[in-house]
């Protein structure tokens, strides 16, 4: 049997050990709390085999009546993805969106494939079968029509995005740090 050495902690700092001890679970309850807002916020690497969702194709400036092209790429690298859904909404008082495409989408069975021009909102909900599909693809192209100057944003939404690994077990892969993207519509050329 292994006797433990006991230390000798002069008498002054005894008075701090459970101050210490306090101190270093709170530490670590914090660290627990912390990580869903620091995932949240993007302060965490993302985990391997992760899919995410971007946005192609935007200027960081145009003009008014100009008509735009963008493009909504879903990218998976390690792990085969069937299934993906996103939302793209615009401010509808200065973007129109004139016409959507998913032509150029791994997908071949959609649930949801349409857009709103009053409401500044462009949705997809689509599928593959098995063996699924990795790398980068278009989920979906959309046309705009500047209408107004001034600053706008193109945002994808969280709660409406999600892309599941091909597993038969619906796994949502999808780094939730989706991209929002500000550009400014100028006057005139």
């Amino acid at each position: 049997m292994i006797k433990a050495k006991r230390i000798k902690v002069p008498k002054r700092f005894r008075r701090f050990i459970p101050l210490a001890c306090a101190g270093a679970v709170l530490l670590v309850g914090l660290l627990i709390w912390a990580n869903p807002l620091l995932d949240l916020a993007g302060l965490l690497p993302t985990k391997a085999g992760s899919a995410r969702i971007y946005l192609s194709g935007l200027a960081e400036e145009t003009y008014i009546n100009q008509v735009g092209e963008l493009e909504i790429h879903v990218v998976s690298e390690h792990n085969a993805i069937n299934a993906a859904a996103v939302s793209l909404k615009v401010n509808p008082s200065m973007v129109e969106i004139l016409s959507m495409s998913t032509e150029e989408s791994f997908c071949s069975l959609y649930l949801e494939n349409n857009f709103d021009p009053r409401k500044g909102e462009a949705h997809v909900s689509c599928g593959t079968p098995t063996p699924g599909f990795s790398g980068d693809s278009v989920l979906m192209k959309i046309r705009v029509r500047y209408k107004l100057p001034g600053k706008t944003e193109f945002r994808l939404e969280p709660a409406d995005a999600m892309v599941l690994a091909n597993t038969g077990g619906g796994t949502d892969i999808l780094d939730k740090r989706l991209p929002m993207q500000q550009i400014y519509i100028k006057q005139t050329l």
